[in-house]
């Protein structure tokens, strides 16, 4: 459907490519994904270079941080077995057969934001390999896809046709004038160029999610990490070390059981959730949670005058 030549034979060829690819790959339920002490490699930016050279590592981090890192710079590298092994496969493997691949896990990904023709068959391919049976409807995804990429704005439109003036005043108390303006569009859209339209709302939403409002729960969720399964393992320095005393271990590993029960009870798309397995992202979420709802300590901590944005006299309480 991309306009390939010899797609079986390129398809076959991104096959083998993955295939390669899980067979290096240390299984989800392997107790060496959760035994930090073999994979906390402390190695410098030229040391990494040396073990896989067909990527330009410094290129990358250099773009990824927007800096001129030195070679000497130290990192952790968690699987260096892994990422050998990926670089061998990488330079043992055809640029042509490196780019179709990408290309297709772009298309892949993107592929519900396509014409009917592709929806229907990357539907087919879901449901050979996850069981995937029911595709939404048109008007259903179409409604879906608003609501996700224009949600204030959908919101805004109701409010205005249906609120009251007294219901609108009591909406701006929670908001601010921008999240009931329509007008608040800071990306480009053509009702031509609908999938354009989506690329620049993934662009837009990315930004976007590095203000103080995207980003509360992130930062309590990120501050958590450091007393996790495995963040709990370093000390202050980023060292690997022991600190907890035996006391608070024990109470953590007891908590860190109840959290994995939890979860284990747990179902997506299906499929049962190890709660083992995702212990960290876990502990992480609750933590992120429970620290963004402190509205007094950061009104406190800010200095924000009582009655402003970000400390209004009737809060919501949820915890």
């Amino acid at each position: 459907m991309l306009g390939a030549h010899n797609a079986t034979q390129k398809s076959k060829e991104i096959i083998h490519l993955e295939t390669r690819l899980a067979n290096i790959t240390v299984s989800e339920y392997d107790d060496q994904r959760k035994d930090i002490s073999t994979m906390y490699n402390r190695i410098t930016l030229r040391q990494l270079q040396n073990i896989a050279p067909s990527l330009h590592w410094k290129r990358l981090l250099d773009r990824i941080f927007h800096d001129n890192l030195s070679e000497d710079e130290e990192i952790v590298v968690l699987a260096t077995d892994y990422i050998q092994k990926v670089s061998d496969i990488i330079k043992s493997t055809s640029q042509r057969v490196l780019h179709n691949y990408m290309l297709w896990r772009i298309v892949a990904a993107l592929s519900e934001h396509l014409s009917t023709a592709f929806r229907s068959t990357i539907h087919e391919f879901s449901r050979e390999i996850d069981g995937t049976e029911q595709q939404l409807e048109l008007g259903r995804l179409c409604l879906t896809q608003a609501n996700k990429h224009f949600g204030m704005a959908l919101g805004a439109l109701f409010v205005q046709q249906h609120f009251s003036s007294q219901s609108k005043a009591k909406v701006r108390r929670g908001f601010t004038d921008g999240g009931l303006n329509v007008e608040m569009m800071s990306f480009e859209v053509d009702e031509k160029t609908y999938f354009k339209n989506i690329l620049n709302s993934i662009k837009f939403n990315i930004k976007l999610s590095l203000n103080y409002g995207g980003i509360g729960a992130i930062i309590g969720h990120e501050l958590t990490h450091g007393y996790d399964d495995w963040g709990g393992q370093y000390d202050r320095n980023g060292n690997l070390k022991q600190w907890w005393t035996e006391e608070s271990y024990t109470k953590f590993q007891k908590k860190a059981e109840c959290i994995v029960k939890l979860y284990d009870n747990f179902t997506v798309y299906n499929q049962k959730v190890n709660g083992r397995l995702t212990l960290g992202e876990n502990i992480a979420d609750m933590g992120g949670l429970k620290l963004s709802y402190y509205f007094d300590e950061f009104a406190r901590v800010f200095h924000c005058p009582k009655s402003s944005p970000m400390n209004p006299v009737d809060k919501c309480s949820v915890w």
